[in-house]
């Protein structure tokens, strides 16, 4: 029996710039580690996000963020399993390796990893059966890595149940990220190893500090109908037209308003969904509805006027978008943006470009801040 697990219809596609239907998508357009910097310089760190450093090579794909943590994984040929590697900057870090997948059963025997068809060791069994079936090395040793990339392919197998990974790529991905990080002909290299010192490897580099602005009253807010001003104009109108046939997923999909602030009010308004993904437009205005302006929230790659699976929080002041790229969440992309003095600011941004059975808290990221605090005025 294949060890796979049925798929479900797919939902909204990730980039979506006007008010339409959901349509199917095969995949999305492109979560790593969130360790926060503690010798971040706020004062001194730009919080305009820039783009990840992003490279394919053959069947693995690598992925920089602005911390310079990095990973590079490998999919299995059925798209429902990984191998994934991950090293964040410094020259203390050390790469922790993962392999996995998606089953649609408990597995009848233990987990076993084979290398061109010899038993590797040295990872940690998981605690129990689930449909996340993965093997965790968590410091993948000098010699299991040059193993790995001297190898052609790797098996992840249960019984008679198993996946089966190229690592054609996966030596050429290693060398560029320590390229990145500036590993190369150190001990701490993970694969073109030297005897240059450690301490030529430089820090990773601070990450900004995101500072939300206060918490303010949210009572006696408008939350019965749109303002006329807002509900006339022509992108709710659309939006209007599409909401209707996202009542038969989500049964309480209504606008929704909050107060960012003594003269600022944001708006939430729906604008059609799928099977698990459902979208928003947002609004600002002042109290009385007038001055309305849609929301063109900044990433990494562009600006996003539609949210995916979106909520505020006016406690945190944290506004997220989550796109799944099919049901079972195992690709999409993730956003989060924190309200500010200045307005919304991109605080993270992870992205899974395949679909390949990897837990949404593995995601790469494309860009991270050292966490957020809330502004005491």
């Amino acid at each position: 029996m294949p060890w796979r697990k049925p798929l479900i219809a797919l939902g909204l596609p990730l980039a979506v710039l006007s008010c339409s239907p959901a349509e199917p998508s095969a995949a999305p357009a492109q979560k790593a580690n969130t360790t926060a910097n503690s010798d971040a310089a706020p004062s001194s760190v730009s919080t305009v996000p820039t783009k990840a450093k992003i490279k394919v090579f053959r069947d693995w794909t690598a992925v920089c963020d602005n911390g310079l943590t990095c990973v590079a994984y490998g999919k299995d040929e059925q798209a429902m399993g990984f191998v994934y590697l991950r090293l964040q900057a410094g020259a203390s870090a050390r790469p922790g390796l993962e392999v996995g997948g998606l089953a649609n059963e408990p597995q009848a025997s233990p987990l076993e990893a084979r290398l061109d068809g010899q038993k590797l060791s040295g990872y940690t069994p998981p605690a129990q059966a689930d449909e996340n079936a993965i093997l965790s090395f968590p410091t993948a040793s000098p010699e299991l890595l040059k193993s790995l990339s001297q190898g052609r392919r790797l098996t992840l197998g249960s019984g008679d149940q198993s996946l089966n990974f190229s690592l054609s790529g996966l030596a050429a991905a290693m060398l560029w990220i320590d390229e990145v990080q500036g590993r190369l002909d150190t001990p701490t290299a993970l694969i073109r190893r030297g005897t240059q010192p450690a301490s030529r490897v430089p820090p990773a580099p601070p990450l900004p500090r995101v500072t939300a602005a206060p918490k303010v009253d949210q009572a006696n807010l408008p939350t019965t109908t749109l303002p006329a001003a807002i509900a006339r104009m022509p992108e709710i109108m659309a939006c209007a037209d599409v909401a209707g046939s996202a009542m038969r997923f989500r049964v309480n999909l209504s606008h929704e308003v909050y107060r960012l602030n003594a003269t600022t009010l944001l708006w939430s308004i729906p604008c059609g969904a799928g099977a698990y993904n459902y979208a928003s437009v947002y609004f600002t205005s002042r109290p009385d509805g007038t001055q309305a302006e849609q929301l063109n929230l900044q990433t990494t790659t562009g600006r996003e006027n539609m949210l995916i699976n979106s909520d505020y929080d006016p406690d945190s002041r944290i506004l997220t978008s989550d796109y799944n790229g099919r049901g079972v969440g195992d690709c999409g992309q993730n956003l989060t943006w924190v309200w500010t003095n200045e307005g919304f600011v991109l605080s993270e941004e992870q992205e899974m470009s395949d679909c390949t059975g990897l837990p949404a808290d593995l995601w790469p990221y494309l860009w991270r801040t050292s966490g957020w605090s809330t502004s005491p005025h």
